[in-house]
């Protein structure tokens, strides 16, 4: 009887230490927001008109996250977030077409 009175006080202790700690069971794993590209707001997209000078642009938008060496009148911004809590993931991806020093046409596709 003796025996058997030790590991139950000694298990109760433990079962009472967890209690007093308010730590969840199962724990739950911390996961950072992870955030690529070129934060882009529908406010910064709506600024974006046909005629806007390169500078404007970056002044608005920053440097593109891709410009192509081939194309060098096109410009491409993207962004991504993936939140740690398991929502939702969110692609923009802006694509701006220049003609000289201005732009011509622009697109947008958001996911």
């Amino acid at each position: 009887m003796n025996s058997l009175i030790r590991p139950i006080m000694v298990a109760s202790f433990c079962i009472l230490c967890l209690g007093l700690t308010a730590c969840p069971f199962p724990p739950k794993i911390y996961r950072m927001d992870v955030r690529q590209g070129n934060f882009l707001t529908p406010e910064m997209i709506q600024k974006i008109k046909i005629g806007m000078e390169k500078d404007a642009v970056i002044e608005m938008l920053g440097t593109p996250a891709l410009t192509h060496f081939l194309e060098q009148e096109r410009w491409d911004y993207y962004y991504y977030f993936k939140p740690g809590n398991g929502d939702n993931i969110i692609e923009k991806h802006l694509s701006l077409f220049f003609k000289g020093n201005k732009i011509q046409r622009f697109t947008e596709v958001a996911r």
